[in-house]
C-alpha cells in the first residue's frame, strides 16, 4: 500500500491504530516531503509497530521502486 502523506501536521491515535492494525496489505510504504512527515512516520513505526514492513520515502518514485521489489525486508 502507498500512502502519500501530503504534508500532514498531525494523524489521530485511532488512525494511526487502525493503520498498525486494521489493513490487509504485505508492506506499507509512506510518502511524503516534510521533516513533519517523517517524524509521523517514526512515531507510526515505533509505537505502533506494524505487523508489516513499513518503509518511509520522500517521493513517491522510491516508494513504488520499494514496494515493488522482492528483496525488501520482510521484517518490518
Amino acid at each position: 500500500m502507498l500512502v502519500h502523506l501530503n504534508k500532514m501536521i498531525s494523524l489521530s491515535r485511532p488512525a494511526l491504530y487502525a493503520f498498525a492494525s486494521g489493513l490487509n496489505v504485505s508492506a506499507l510504504a509512506i510518502v511524503g516531503p516534510t521533516a513533519v512527515d517523517r517524524a509521523i512516520t517514526t512515531y507510526f513505526k515505533e509505537v505502533h509497530e506494524p505487523p508489516y514492513p513499513t518503509q518511509y520515502s520522500e517521493e513517491v518514485i522510491s516508494a513504488e521502486r520499494w514496494l515493488l521489489d522482492p528483496h525488501r525486508n520482510l521484517s518490518g
